[in-house]
């Protein structure tokens, strides 16, 4: 299918096969444009295999220069472990992979995947002030369009391991339109004297937005390229001709099967099919065996992007062209502007680690590239243990052919012996001593320098320590983080990136071609309307520019780690006054936990209260004010200190002087008690948080006694020689006082 579908309705009326459908938006310049246009790209073309070819890529094993075939087709068999015939030292010897590439790419991609891409921390952001309105509407849809409908996780999946593994990755992003056949049949209306129609088929459109990795083989890029979004780029394609008829049918493709204008060449024409010969047919029966054998045939097509003066007025516009240039026939045509809101090209270039001669060009080093000759090494090594020790087993020898003596019928079997006359001195076998013990030493060196290279041992990657004791303790967790941190943070944050800018231009397919209906479709996690507003989930209700990015995620994609993370952020929790004086804060810390060990929070915790449910102290002071006491009531979900502070604030109001002397006494007085239930409330929340937190360390120091190993590190608090800390309760109560004797009497 084309890279990018075009989502423009065509009417069902039946057209002439003579005339075929033309899309609005292709582009049909005259026979000279497409004639330039196809030497333009084959030129572009030629260049960029050129340079591609020139690069260093190394030499083999025996010396020979690697072109960039060679070395694709070494690193691809370095992956799948495959290896050229052995001979030598002799036929059939050992000539086994360890696959030691293949382990490592996997083992950094189970743990780069998590880090770089987590559907919970992405978020969009305005890039205009006009925009900002929009921003928490382009959240919601957007991790409803993610999640539930184009279902990317799969795809950002396979585009990690291939980006870490050959060290770069273009994905071309596009809108895509499936008609499901659900077996539905609409009645034709009947009309008196006309006989009724068949049945027609009901075909229900799934339109969503799409991405796909192009192989490293089919993307070629100018000399001297630097930026995917300005420089000159080709995607090799690769077409069945019957698709391109299809393509041509839909009205986005031309000169396939019927010339676009007079004295076009078609690809029909052009396309070699084998003659075909059949007895006593005839010779419509002969084409349709031709078109037959055509439909199957493979089209090698070259996707364009760059610029071009298409209309002639001196400007060139951002196009994607595409033509065989096999046959020299231009097939389709489309200006960038046409295909984005934002009229950019929905491609995207990321990179691992960047070549050190070439630091802002296209060129990137994958983990592949990193542990070949490693890899390879420890196969050699290996393969030379095997052989020695086939060597040991089934030892030589050298015997006397003048003699009786018939060595190729020696035969070795267990418990079976083989009669030869005088064999201390017919046959000799050499003494070989294998150095097995050196061997081993040497893979175990090594894979200590793929460790190190890649950082794929066990505390590097962030998943044990052997260094820190203590489990589940503080400074064991802060240093498994920080090590995988330190190794890992400068790669994931180009992956990060790069997957940000991916979930960037589906945003922009998505405001181009914005399919009606949506908003009766998209629902929250419990099957909740996410927009009741129709009118939010217009083409004009999600428009502006919003770019995405994704937060980090400290615990690597660990569930071991998260959930020590989330404990030590709880016990955290438990001795902050702000986090304990607001319901709302100290239900999402608790539900974080619940979370990291798998668990629903709302089956423990009920649903979370929203902050929407509690009264503004203003509120409330309005209220007292009107003497509706009985309306104002302290709640566990309110602030108590920012209510505190706002109802004493009231009382010493110069304004509050001025109301009638006995209001003046009711009010202070249920301001006073209502006061005092905040305080109770608070103390309460906090001494059952002191409880917890003793429980825990005792916990903690439990089973560091049980394990041998020193419990989890003291609570936090005043440092040596530093005064005590106030109370957040002893400060309010101090405060109520200042504001009960500024209260008149």
């Amino acid at each position: 299918m084309p890279a990018v579908e075009l989502r423009e309705e065509r009417d069902a009326a039946p057209v002439d096969q003579a005339q075929p459908l033309v899309n609005s938006l292709l582009l049909v310049p005259p026979l000279s444009q497409q004639q330039l246009a196809v030497r333009l790209i084959q030129e572009d073309f030629e260049a960029a295999k050129l340079v591609r070819d020139q690069r260093d890529y190394g030499y083999d094993a025996k010396g020979a220069r690697l072109t960039f075939d060679t070395w694709l087709k070494q690193l691809t068999d370095l992956y799948y472990g495959h290896r050229p015939p052995k001979t030598v030292p002799w036929q059939f010897c050992s000539n086994r992979s360890m696959m030691i590439a293949m382990a490592i790419l996997e083992v950094l991609h189970a743990r780069l995947f998590p880090a770089v891409y987590n559907e919970d921390l992405t978020r969009w952001r305005p890039t205009e002030i006009n925009d900002i309105e929009r921003a928490e509407r382009i959240e919601k849809l957007m991790y409803w369009w993610v999640r539930v409908r184009c279902k990317l996780r799969e795809f950002f999946d396979r585009w990690v391991r291939v980006t870490v593994g050959y060290g770069e990755s273009l994905t071309v992003s596009s809108w895509d339109v499936q008609l499901l056949d659900k077996g539905e049949r609409l009645q034709a209306e009947e009309i008196p004297g006309v006989e009724p129609a068949l049945p027609e088929k009901v075909l229900e459109r799934l339109e969503r937005s799409r991405s796909d990795i192009i192989p490293r083989q089919d993307v070629y890029l100018q000399p001297g390229a630097t930026d995917i979004q300005r420089d000159t780029v080709i995607i090799r394609r690769k077409y069945l001709y019957r698709d391109l008829e299809e393509m041509e049918r839909q009205g986005i493709a031309l000169n396939v099967s019927q010339p676009s204008i007079p004295g076009a060449k078609t690809l029909k024409e052009l396309l070699p099919v084998p003659e075909v010969t059949a007895e006593g047919a005839t010779p419509q029966q002969m084409q349709a065996l031709a078109d037959v054998r055509r439909r199957n045939k493979e089209v090698e097509c070259y996707e364009w992007y760059g610029g071009l003066d298409i209309d002639g007025d001196g400007f060139p516009e951002q196009l994607r062209l595409l033509v065989s240039l096999q046959h020299q026939v231009y097939l389709s045509g489309v200006a960038i502007a046409d295909l984005s809101e934002r009229g950019i090209r929905h491609l995207d270039f990321t990179g691992f680690i960047p070549r050190l001669d070439n630091p802002m060009g296209l060129e990137f080093i994958g983990v592949l590239e990193q542990v070949r000759e490693l890899a390879l090494e420890i196969d050699a090594i290996f393969n030379q243990l095997t052989d020695a020790n086939s060597l040991s087993v089934m030892r030589p020898f050298f015997y006397d052919p003048t003699g009786d003596l018939d060595a190729p019928a020696l035969k070795l079997a267990p418990n079976k012996g083989t009669p030869v006359p005088n064999p201390s001195q017919n046959v000799y076998f050499p003494e070989i001593n294998i150095p097995t013990e050196r061997l081993i030493n040497a893979i175990t060196m090594v894979m200590e320098f793929i460790e190190r290279l890649t950082a794929a041992s066990a505390y590097v990657m962030g998943k044990e320590s052997e260094i820190v004791g203590g489990s589940g303790t503080a400074t064991r967790t802060q240093a498994i983080v920080g090590a995988a941190g330190q190794r890992h943070a400068i790669p994931i944050d180009r992956l990060r990136a790069g997957a940000a800018r991916i979930l960037t231009q589906h945003l922009d397919v998505l405001q181009k071609n914005f399919p009606p209906g949506l908003e009766s479709r998209v629902m929250g996690e419990r099957g909740e309307v996410l927009f009741e507003n129709p009118n939010e989930l217009t083409k004009e209700g999600i428009s502006g520019e919003f770019d995405a990015y994704l937060l980090p995620d400290e615990s690597m994609g660990s569930r071991e780690t998260e959930r020590q993370l989330s404990q030590l952020l709880y016990q955290l929790a438990l001795g902050n006054p702000i986090i304990m004086s607001d319901m709302t804060k100290l239900y999402k810390v608790t539900a974080d936990v619940y979370k990291a060990y798998g668990k629903d929070p709302e089956l423990y915790l009920g649903i979370a209260p929203d902050v929407k449910q509690t009264d503004r102290p203003e509120d409330e002071n309005t209220l007292i004010l009107q003497g509706q006491f009985a309306s104002v009531r302290a709640s566990v979900l309110d602030n108590p200190i920012e209510h505190i502070m706002v109802h004493m604030a009231l009382i010493q109001d110069p304004g509050f002087q001025r109301i009638p002397q006995p209001l003046q006494q009711e009010v202070a007085t249920f301001i006073s008690a209502h006061i005092q239930e905040h305080m109770q409330m608070m103390q309460l929340v906090m001494q059952a948080a002191q409880k917890a937190g003793k429980g825990g360390q005792h916990a903690a120091q439990r089973d560091g006694a049980s394990s041998g190993r020193p419990g989890a590190a003291s609570a936090v608090g005043p440092e040596p020689r530093m005064g005590a800390a106030e109370s957040p309760s002893s400060a309010v109560g101090a405060t109520q006082r200042i504001g009960e004797s500024q209260t008149p009497a």
